[in-house]
């Protein structure tokens, strides 16, 4: 998978947050089952530049962690969301950034070529309509 805006790193990386957030359950797929670097590219067009240069960063370093530390890591950010401490709001805009890429790729239309299984959308029995420019 090669991304337009992700470094290779920070890509695969944020497809293993995906799978840690979203693993395959029951009958639906993994994230990195129905998720392709397109998808993400498309999202992340409409990102500011900088915005794209910090979650490059910011994957990167998270790359170099081993599993079960990131597992830790996205359950703390999740689990903490309403802190009252100093680092809450931080907490808080990790939690919403990383979700916010993931589902938004996850339940749409447009799922990585070739995926043959069942569909998260059609799974819930929802329907999206996007419009593009």
């Amino acid at each position: 998978m090669k991304s337009e805006f992700l470094t290779k790193r920070a890509l695969k990386t944020l497809i293993n947050i995906g799978d840690i957030i979203i693993p395959q359950s029951n009958e639906f797929p993994a994230f990195s089952e129905v998720v392709s670097s397109h998808q993400l590219d498309e999202l992340l067009k409409y990102a500011p530049e900088s915005d794209v240069e910090s979650l490059n960063l910011f994957l990167t370093i998270l790359s170099f962690m081993p599993q079960f530390v990131l597992k830790w890591f996205i359950k703390f950010i999740h689990k903490n969301f309403h802190s009252a401490s100093f680092y809450g709001p931080i907490v808080r805009e990790l939690n919403i950034g990383l979700r916010g890429i993931i589902f938004s790729c996850y339940y749409t239309n447009n799922l990585k070529h070739g995926f043959s299984g069942n569909k998260p959308l059609e799974i819930i029995n929802a329907d999206i309509t996007r419009i593009y420019d």
